[in-house]
């Protein structure tokens, strides 16, 4: 679940990088919360990864 998030999170950010480079219709806040969530997720997906390998 954790991985398609992830995944979707870094996919919404690129196009929105895509768009700002092209339009600057984009608020910069906008990408940094999407950059921070991406990261959390991806951290979060890490660490839950790790923990099922343990068992």
């Amino acid at each position: 679940m954790f991985q398609k998030l992830s995944i979707g999170c870094v996919i919404l950010l690129l196009l929105l990088i895509g768009i700002q480079m092209l339009t600057q219709a984009v608020p910069s806040w906008l990408l940094q919360l999407i950059l921070w969530v991406t990261i959390i997720v991806f951290i979060y997906y890490i660490f839950d990864k790790k923990r099922k390998n343990k068992r």
